[in-house]
């Protein structure tokens, strides 16, 4: 069986400092017929190709795989959440606590469906195609509402608000 030779395109194993492993790798150029850069196939990086040593028998470099592979595995995998998470973890949960006690006072077939042409008061229970059953909580004039829904407040855009306070235009 006569001996192929590597083409561009081709994938072979090198050691990628990257990944900081023995990888599949493309191959991405050749000079003079021998290997001269490859791509990670595993994290995108374009290198200088280092073939994998010959020394290393097939017990060693499993080892060494899967010692990097747990290492990759500890440094991706995270600890806990980080302050702001759970900063964002609480309020979304104040947030779907809050909607829930307002929503037992509402009956959703009462519910007006949302329009940035309609008009909304506050406590109007609207319904949102995207967001779901949510609650005027203010009213922006000139035509802007905030609505808590199940996961949080949202800005909406809507008709022109008529302030109650300021006096009708002559």
């Amino acid at each position: 069986m006569a001996a192929r030779s590597v083409q561009v395109g081709d994938i072979v194993e090198s050691t990628c400092r990257k990944c900081n492993d023995v990888t599949g790798h493309t191959i991405v150029s050749i000079l003079e017929g021998e290997i001269s850069k490859v791509e990670c196939r595993g994290c995108g990086s374009v290198h200088k190709y280092r073939p994998v040593s010959k020394s290393k028998n097939s017990k060693a470099a499993a080892s060494s795989s899967s010692a990097s592979q747990s290492k990759k595995a500890a440094s991706k995998g995270k600890k806990g959440p980080t302050a702001k998470e759970k900063e964002a973890q609480q309020l979304a949960e104040q947030w779907y606590k809050q909607w829930q006690s307002r929503m037992e006072t509402k009956d959703p077939a009462e519910s007006k469906t949302y329009s940035m042409q309609g008009q909304f008061q506050n406590n109007d229970l609207i319904d949102h195609p995207s967001f779901g059953l949510g609650i005027v909580q203010r009213t922006i004039p000139p035509n802007k509402i905030d609505v808590l829904f199940q996961d949080g407040e949202k800005r909406l855009r809507c008709a022109p608000i008529s302030n109650p306070d300021q006096p009708a235009a002559k």
